[in-house]
């Protein structure tokens, strides 16, 4: 080492403390006499740091061996390889370039802090690990960027599966997808399906702050002004901001995924992580681009957004990204447009209105569980489909979600360290010595508790709560559901037997024959859904080894030796029963009760028909017959008060009758065609103890179930079945 004539691979050695301390200390001399040599120094230790802030694994001599090997590589690497359109060729004749050209080190060394960063992509295990900035670049950068966001639930809640159809939830959990192009940085077009059924388009212009949403199929589109933000304009664009967060916002913490296949690719991960969201980015480091970010959000973490088949700088046609309505479109309000809110500016006085909020739509209770789905179930029941046909009804609703939603994003992003807890269910509004929530702000001593009238008040020790008993919110559904049906217990623990009962009461018109009004239906439908669904849920939600049983069709409230519910709660020996005077009791082994005849709602709605029609069964099993028959039968016992309107008496009679026949004509209607099951019942009345009125076969089965017109069953073989009088077939 002569005249501070430093050779590189010496240079790179002596920032890798590979030297022996006789050649480091002639470095460190030529340093402090080469201005020059002491800068390109300076700045090669910095990119060296910043390679290692970018790597996402520990530090250790094996990652140091690697970056100081890519480095030689690089000086001997032929100009051929270094003209690949790569992200890592790229990087290697930046290093080249610094390398090699004495009079460019100083500016250079400064640039490669950056360029190298492209270089760590190599340095991890036997695979690669890339920065998740360089796979961010295309997306940030692209003038014209395509591709596709699926949207899908990981799980449903019990609720959802004790509410929505089997075809929605399937729906839900494969996945929705939208396909997307954005034509620079401030214009967007999104078109998804909802839900498998109507096509949907939302089209944004930064620049005009304006966006468009259309619905092709019935020709209408909505206009949206003042949107000059992504976040505030439009979902695509907010993506965009999002991805800008987990960038540059500090504290967000990222960890190598390693390697894996995606459709028949290589491609390397990199997971970034903070308390609002989680991103998963997988690349191909080869080309540096990525190929499928997966998302999930702290306030919706069961919901799985995936973005994938990426497009970059292909030709679009500027129309399509036009914000004025397309020619015969009606324009009109059809959207809701959400808000964006900025979980970091959220205080606990959000959360205070969030209660206030809630607890208003309720008619006073707070939410069962502090989380997004009873936060949207309670905007849906409040803005029925009805309201929502009312103008002004967006923005109310737009409104409503901006009181409800930062107090959500607040407890969301409370830190594990705050020992944040809710404790709001079945507490209303006004409960001045129930906490309903605490936690403990950072660096404080104290807890901060909300009560349920919503002050706040500085505690020492965390709140301490009753434990309820598991099944409370079931026994809350039994007791309120009684009361709606005047005692009875609902033939099935669904939704649909739940329902039925608050249509009776909802519905029933009052004394005086006066109907309730449509504000008066909704309110009692909401409450009563309200207060049935939490013990709903208690039930669907316990796996099968809890051996979770009911039996309380045709019990009434009071029975106090009538088990109607039991269960084996997990690691327990023995069983919770609950009794039909809503008592719970041990119980070392399953009650046991008599088990019901498949058919035997069917026999009782034979039986109610045949009261109400003085001893004939119906003519025909169908239900809208049925029901228009036994209406007549009800105007004739009791006639119209006024000539005209049916009398409360009637009314009442026909919401009784429904209720007794419904689940009979269900189970008729719900036999397979292989159970070959037929009707004779037309002309025959109540009593004819060896006349058939109705037979099927039960799956796997070798013999008919055959009843009566005295309402006995008997078993049959199909030899005899073959010798029954003609009936219609169900």
């Amino acid at each position: 080492m002569k005249n501070n004539n430093v050779p590189d691979e010496d240079l790179a050695r002596f920032l890798f403390g590979e030297l022996t301390e006789a050649d480091a200390a002639a470095v460190r001399k030529a340093v402090a006499e080469d201005a020059e040599l002491a800068a390109t120094a300076q700045g090669l230790a910095a990119a060296v740091a910043a390679v290692r802030a970018e790597y996402v694994g520990p530090d250790s001599d094996e990652f140091n061996d690697r970056l100081r090997q890519r480095m030689s590589e690089v000086l001997d690497c032929a100009e051929a390889e270094t003209t690949r359109s790569t992200l890592f060729a790229r990087s290697l004749t930046t290093w080249r370039w610094i390398m090699h050209s004495r009079i460019s080190r100083v500016a250079a060394a400064a640039i490669f802090v950056l360029a190298i960063g492209g270089v760590a992509l190599w340095f991890h295990g036997i695979g690669t690990t890339p920065a998740f900035a360089d796979f961010l670049e295309p997306i940030l950068d692209a003038k014209t960027v395509k591709y596709k966001v699926t949207t899908r639930w990981t799980s449903l809640s019990a609720e959802m599966k004790s509410q929505l159809s089997a075809a929605i939830q399937n729906i839900l959990m494969e996945g929705t997808t939208a396909d997307v192009m954005m034509l620079g940085a401030n214009r967007s077009r999104m078109e998804s399906d909802d839900l498998g059924t109507s096509k949907t388009v939302h089209i944004w212009d930064g620049c005009q702050g304006r966006k468009l949403c259309l619905l092709p199929a019935e020709k209408r589109a909505q206009v949206f002004t003042d949107v000059t933000t992504p976040d505030g304009g439009d979902p695509v664009a907010g993506w965009r901001s999002l991805l800008l967060d987990a960038r540059d916002m500090p504290g967000v913490k990222r960890e190598s995924l390693g390697e894996k296949d995606i459709d028949g690719r290589r491609v390397v991960g990199v997971r970034i992580s903070s308390p609002a969201f989680a991103f998963s980015v997988w690349g191909d480091p080869r080309t540096g681009l990525p190929t499928r970010i997966v998302m999930t959000q702290a306030m919706m973490p069961n919901i799985e957004v995936t973005i994938s088949d990426f497009e970059f700088n292909v030709d679009m046609d500027e129309s399509l990204f036009s914000v004025e309505p397309p020619a015969g479109y009606e324009v009109g309000s059809y959207f809701i447009q959400t808000p964006t809110i900025d979980g970091s500016t959220t205080t606990e006085k959000d959360l205070v209105e969030t209660f206030r909020e809630y607890s208003r739509l309720s008619g006073g209770s707070f939410p069962a569980k502090l989380d997004m789905e009873a936060i949207s179930g309670i905007v849906m029941m409040e803005f029925t489909s009805d309201r929502m046909q009312k103008p002004g009804a967006e923005q109310e609703v737009a409104e409503t979600q901006a009181k409800l939603r930062p107090g959500l994003m607040f407890s969301v992003l409370l830190p594990k360290e705050a020992d944040a807890h809710y404790a709001g269910k079945g507490v209303s509004l006004g409960a001045a010595d129930k906490p309903i929530f605490w936690y403990r702000p950072k660096d404080a001593k104290a807890y901060r508790v909300i009560y349920g009238d919503l002050s706040i008040r500085d505690v020492d020790t965390s709140p301490s709560v009753p434990i309820a008993q598991p099944e409370q919110d079931l026994i809350e559904t039994f007791r309120y559901y009684s009361e709606l049906s005047g005692g009875p217990f609902p033939n099935l623990l669904d939704m649909v037997s739940l329902v039925q009962g608050v249509s009776t009461k909802a519905y029933m018109p009052l004394e005086d024959g006066q109907s309730r009004s449509a504000t008066e239906i909704q309110e009692i439908t909401m409450t009563a859904l309200l207060k049935l669904q939490p013990g709903l849920t208690f039930a669907v939600s316990l796996p099968p080894e809890t051996d979770a049983h009911y039996a309380g069709k045709g019990v009434s409230l009071g029975a106090a030796d009538t088990p109607i519910f039991w269960y084996r709660p997990k690691n327990a020996k023995a069983y919770r029963v609950v009794y039909a005077d809503l008592s719970v009791r041990d119980a070392d082994t399953p009650p046991s009760v008599p088990v019901a005849r498949p058919e035997q709602d069917l026999i009782d709605t034979f039986r109610c028909y045949s009261e109400l029609s003085g001893g004939p069964f119906p003519g025909s099993l169908d239900k809208a017959l049925l029901s228009l028959n036994a209406s007549a039968k009800l105007c004739m016992k009791f006639p119209p008060e006024d000539g005209q309107m049916p009398s409360a008496k009637h009314l009442h009679g026909m919401f009784a009758f429904q209720m007794k026949s419904d689940p009979g004509l269900n189970f008729a209607g719900s036999l397979p065609p292989e159970a070959d099951a037929h009707y004779a019942g037309k002309g025959v009345s109540l009593g004819t103890a060896d006349t058939p009125i109705f037979w099927y076969r039960p799956k796997d089965s070798k013999t008919y179930r055959v009843i009566y017109a005295d309402l006995s069953v008997k078993d049959m073989t199909p030899d005899d079945v073959q010798k029954l009088p003609e009936a219609t077939a169900q």
